[in-house]
């Protein structure tokens, strides 16, 4: 009989466990104005071009120019010019803190700080951060979004993204 209850109390647990599981997997998919000021700050710096889908249209396309196209082929030709690949422009964003100055149910203002650490590969980027190996440098931005399409997406001045 008391092997009984170990097991019922084991099983219970596991159930409590797979629930608070699927809980926080639910409430991690929600899209925040924080959210999206962090993903958008981190692929900027990766030079990542899925940061368009977390710009608003308004500012994406200026003079039909696509600006995140645009900086991209600058970074591309800047590291061309010092004898580089793309890649060794990436840069990765750590240690970043968020605060929400202003957030209504359609706009929202968030400042973004965090460190900048060239970012070759993950591997260097991983083995830089635990040996304190390269230069860091710290970065400050404050961040206007807008509610689009349901999504938040950057709709202000975003770090050195050129504007219209």
């Amino acid at each position: 009989m008391q092997q009984n209850n170990k097991s019922t109390a084991w099983a219970l647990t596991l159930l409590l466990a797979l629930l608070l599981q699927v809980a926080f997997v639910f409430a991690d998919a929600k899209d925040t104005p924080t959210r999206a000021a962090i993903e958008v700050s981190k692929a900027y710096f990766k030079l990542d071009p899925a940061m368009a889908e977390r710009i608003c249209e308004e500012r994406r396309i200026v003079e039909d120019i696509d600006v995140v196209e645009s900086y991209l082929y600058r970074m591309q030709q800047e590291a061309e010019a010092r004898g580089f690949d793309l890649g060794m422009m990436k840069k990765g964003l750590y240690h970043i803190e968020t605060d929400v100055l202003v957030r209504t149910d359609q706009e929202a203002k968030v400042h973004v700080s965090g460190v900048l650490r060239t970012r070759i590969n993950p591997v260097y980027a991983w083995v830089a951060g635990l040996f304190h190996l390269g230069n860091t440098a710290h970065v400050e931005e404050t961040i206007d979004l807008v509610k689009e399409d349901g999504k938040w997406k950057v709709c202000g001045r975003l770090f050195e993204l050129p504007e219209g």
